[in-house]
Protein backbone atom coordinates (compact mmCIF):
# COMPACT_ATOMS: atom_id res chain seq x y z
CA UNK A 1 0.00 0.00 0.00
CA UNK A 2 2.83 2.39 0.85
CA UNK A 3 4.59 1.79 -2.48
CA UNK A 4 1.36 2.40 -4.37
CA UNK A 5 0.75 5.57 -2.38
CA UNK A 6 4.24 6.83 -3.18
CA UNK A 7 3.70 6.12 -6.87
CA UNK A 8 0.38 7.95 -6.96
CA UNK A 9 1.87 10.91 -5.09
CA UNK A 10 4.71 11.02 -7.62
CA UNK A 11 2.43 10.82 -10.67
CA UNK A 12 0.30 13.65 -9.33
CA UNK A 13 3.16 15.71 -7.97
CA UNK A 14 2.06 19.36 -7.70
CA UNK A 15 4.75 20.38 -10.20
CA UNK A 16 3.14 18.21 -12.89
CA UNK A 17 -0.45 19.42 -12.47
CA UNK A 18 -0.07 22.58 -14.64
CA UNK A 19 1.27 20.42 -17.48
CA UNK A 20 -1.64 17.99 -17.18
CA UNK A 21 -4.05 20.90 -17.12
CA UNK A 22 -2.59 22.57 -20.20
CA UNK A 23 -2.69 19.22 -22.01
CA UNK A 24 -6.41 19.01 -21.20
CA UNK A 25 -6.95 22.53 -22.51
CA UNK A 26 -5.06 21.87 -25.75
CA UNK A 27 -7.12 18.76 -26.50
CA UNK A 28 -10.65 19.52 -25.28
CA UNK A 29 -11.26 23.26 -25.90
CA UNK A 30 -11.25 25.35 -29.07
CA UNK A 31 -7.46 25.40 -28.78
CA UNK A 32 -7.51 21.84 -30.10
CA UNK A 33 -7.64 23.31 -33.62
CA UNK A 34 -4.02 24.50 -33.44
CA UNK A 35 -1.35 22.42 -35.14
CA UNK A 36 0.16 19.44 -33.29
CA UNK A 37 3.50 21.24 -33.26
CA UNK A 38 1.98 24.21 -31.49
CA UNK A 39 0.19 21.98 -28.99
CA UNK A 40 3.33 20.11 -28.04
CA UNK A 41 5.31 23.34 -28.01
CA UNK A 42 2.96 24.98 -25.50
CA UNK A 43 2.68 21.86 -23.33
CA UNK A 44 6.45 21.42 -23.43
CA UNK A 45 7.11 25.03 -22.47
CA UNK A 46 4.68 24.85 -19.56
CA UNK A 47 6.40 21.64 -18.43
CA UNK A 48 9.80 23.34 -18.68
CA UNK A 49 8.72 26.41 -16.71
CA UNK A 50 6.46 24.88 -14.05
CA UNK A 51 7.96 21.43 -13.57
CA UNK A 52 11.52 21.07 -14.84
CA UNK A 53 12.94 24.35 -13.52
CA UNK A 54 11.39 24.01 -10.02
CA UNK A 55 12.45 20.33 -9.85
CA UNK A 56 15.98 21.24 -10.90
CA UNK A 57 16.02 23.99 -8.27
CA UNK A 58 14.95 21.52 -5.58
CA UNK A 59 17.67 19.10 -6.72
CA UNK A 60 20.31 21.85 -6.49
CA UNK A 61 19.05 22.91 -3.05
CA UNK A 62 19.22 19.28 -1.95
CA UNK A 63 22.78 18.91 -3.22
CA UNK A 64 23.74 22.12 -1.44
CA UNK A 65 22.14 20.68 1.71
CA UNK A 66 19.81 23.67 1.97
CA UNK A 67 17.01 21.10 2.04
CA UNK A 68 17.57 17.67 3.55
CA UNK A 69 14.69 15.91 1.82
CA UNK A 70 14.03 16.25 -1.91
CA UNK A 71 10.38 15.43 -1.18
CA UNK A 72 10.16 18.61 0.94
CA UNK A 73 8.51 16.79 3.81
CA UNK A 74 10.08 19.16 6.32
CA UNK A 75 7.84 22.21 6.63
CA UNK A 76 10.68 24.59 7.47
CA UNK A 77 12.50 23.66 4.25
CA UNK A 78 9.58 24.43 1.95
CA UNK A 79 9.75 28.21 1.77
CA UNK A 80 12.56 28.63 -0.79
CA UNK A 81 11.42 25.80 -3.13
CA UNK A 82 7.81 26.99 -2.96
CA UNK A 83 8.88 30.58 -3.62
CA UNK A 84 10.86 29.48 -6.68
CA UNK A 85 7.85 27.50 -7.89
CA UNK A 86 5.52 30.47 -7.43
CA UNK A 87 7.90 32.67 -9.44
CA UNK A 88 8.01 30.02 -12.17
CA UNK A 89 4.22 30.07 -12.28
CA UNK A 90 4.37 33.84 -12.73
CA UNK A 91 6.73 33.19 -15.64
CA UNK A 92 4.26 30.69 -17.08
CA UNK A 93 1.46 33.27 -16.90
CA UNK A 94 3.62 35.78 -18.77
CA UNK A 95 4.50 33.11 -21.34
CA UNK A 96 0.82 32.37 -21.96
CA UNK A 97 0.18 36.08 -22.29
CA UNK A 98 3.05 36.44 -24.78
CA UNK A 99 1.54 33.80 -27.09
CA UNK A 100 -1.88 35.47 -26.83
CA UNK A 101 -3.54 32.63 -24.95
CA UNK A 102 -7.17 33.20 -23.88
CA UNK A 103 -7.57 35.40 -20.83
CA UNK A 104 -9.26 32.59 -18.88
CA UNK A 105 -6.24 30.34 -19.42
CA UNK A 106 -3.84 33.03 -18.27
CA UNK A 107 -6.03 33.60 -15.24
CA UNK A 108 -5.93 29.90 -14.41
CA UNK A 109 -2.16 30.23 -14.12
CA UNK A 110 -2.66 33.35 -12.01
CA UNK A 111 -4.90 31.30 -9.74
CA UNK A 112 -2.27 28.56 -9.54
CA UNK A 113 0.34 31.20 -8.72
CA UNK A 114 -1.84 32.65 -5.96
CA UNK A 115 -2.50 29.21 -4.46
CA UNK A 116 1.24 28.42 -4.51
CA UNK A 117 2.05 31.78 -2.93
CA UNK A 118 -0.42 31.03 -0.14
CA UNK A 119 1.22 27.63 0.39
CA UNK A 120 4.60 29.39 0.51
CA UNK A 121 3.52 31.86 3.18
CA UNK A 122 1.53 29.37 5.25
CA UNK A 123 4.47 26.95 5.24
CA UNK A 124 6.36 29.39 7.46
CA UNK A 125 4.02 28.39 10.30
CA UNK A 126 2.05 25.34 9.21
CA UNK A 127 2.32 22.40 6.80
CA UNK A 128 -0.51 22.97 4.32
CA UNK A 129 -0.81 20.32 1.61
CA UNK A 130 0.48 21.35 -1.83
CA UNK A 131 -0.73 18.04 -3.27
CA UNK A 132 -4.28 18.77 -2.12
CA UNK A 133 -4.04 22.33 -3.40
CA UNK A 134 -2.95 21.27 -6.88
CA UNK A 135 -5.36 18.38 -7.49
CA UNK A 136 -8.29 20.38 -6.10
CA UNK A 137 -7.30 23.28 -8.32
CA UNK A 138 -7.21 21.03 -11.38
CA UNK A 139 -10.65 19.59 -10.62
CA UNK A 140 -12.03 23.11 -10.11
CA UNK A 141 -10.55 24.26 -13.42
CA UNK A 142 -12.17 21.37 -15.29
CA UNK A 143 -15.49 22.24 -13.62
CA UNK A 144 -15.22 25.80 -14.91
CA UNK A 145 -14.35 24.63 -18.41
CA UNK A 146 -17.70 22.83 -18.40
CA UNK A 147 -19.59 25.57 -16.53
CA UNK A 148 -18.53 28.27 -19.01
CA UNK A 149 -18.87 25.86 -21.97
CA UNK A 150 -15.24 26.30 -22.98
CA UNK A 151 -14.93 22.65 -23.92
CA UNK A 152 -15.76 21.33 -27.38
CA UNK A 153 -15.71 17.70 -26.26
CA UNK A 154 -17.79 16.05 -23.55
CA UNK A 155 -15.46 16.10 -20.55
CA UNK A 156 -17.96 15.34 -17.79
CA UNK A 157 -16.14 12.05 -17.27
CA UNK A 158 -12.91 13.99 -16.87
CA UNK A 159 -14.41 16.05 -14.06
CA UNK A 160 -15.51 12.89 -12.26
CA UNK A 161 -12.05 11.41 -12.78
CA UNK A 162 -10.37 14.59 -11.45
CA UNK A 163 -12.53 14.53 -8.31
CA UNK A 164 -11.75 10.84 -7.81
CA UNK A 165 -8.04 11.51 -8.35
CA UNK A 166 -8.15 14.32 -5.79
CA UNK A 167 -9.68 11.96 -3.24
CA UNK A 168 -7.17 9.20 -3.98
CA UNK A 169 -4.16 11.54 -3.87
CA UNK A 170 -5.24 13.06 -0.58
CA UNK A 171 -5.80 9.59 0.85
CA UNK A 172 -2.26 8.61 -0.12
CA UNK A 173 -0.93 11.63 1.76
CA UNK A 174 -2.70 10.37 4.87
CA UNK A 175 -1.39 6.83 4.35
CA UNK A 176 2.16 8.16 4.00
CA UNK A 177 1.68 10.32 7.14
CA UNK A 178 2.66 13.41 5.17
CA UNK A 179 -0.35 15.45 6.30
CA UNK A 180 -3.22 15.58 8.72
CA UNK A 181 -6.83 15.73 7.58
CA UNK A 182 -6.90 19.42 8.49
CA UNK A 183 -3.86 20.18 6.35
CA UNK A 184 -5.43 18.35 3.41
CA UNK A 185 -8.73 20.20 3.86
CA UNK A 186 -6.90 23.54 3.98
CA UNK A 187 -5.01 22.66 0.80
CA UNK A 188 -8.22 21.64 -0.93
CA UNK A 189 -9.95 24.91 -0.03
CA UNK A 190 -6.88 26.84 -1.14
CA UNK A 191 -6.89 25.23 -4.58
CA UNK A 192 -10.65 25.49 -5.08
CA UNK A 193 -10.98 29.12 -3.97
CA UNK A 194 -7.94 30.47 -5.83
CA UNK A 195 -8.79 28.79 -9.13
CA UNK A 196 -12.51 29.59 -8.84
CA UNK A 197 -11.84 33.28 -8.21
CA UNK A 198 -9.24 33.47 -10.97
CA UNK A 199 -11.50 31.78 -13.52
CA UNK A 200 -14.47 33.97 -12.56
CA UNK A 201 -12.38 37.11 -12.99
CA UNK A 202 -10.88 35.75 -16.20
CA UNK A 203 -14.30 35.16 -17.78
CA UNK A 204 -15.49 38.63 -16.81
CA UNK A 205 -12.37 40.14 -18.38
CA UNK A 206 -12.89 38.05 -21.50
CA UNK A 207 -16.41 39.37 -21.96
Amino acid sequence: MEKTSRLISAIFNPLLIPTYTIAIVMTTTLLCIVTPGTKFGVIGMIFLITAFIPALSIFVLYKLKIVTDSGLNERKERFIPYLITALCYVGAAFYLSSIHAPVWLIMFMVGATTATAICTIVSLWWKISAHATSVAGMATFIFYLIYYQLNVLNISWLLYAAILIAGVVETTRLILNRHTLGQLLAGTLNGVICVALAMTIGMHLAY
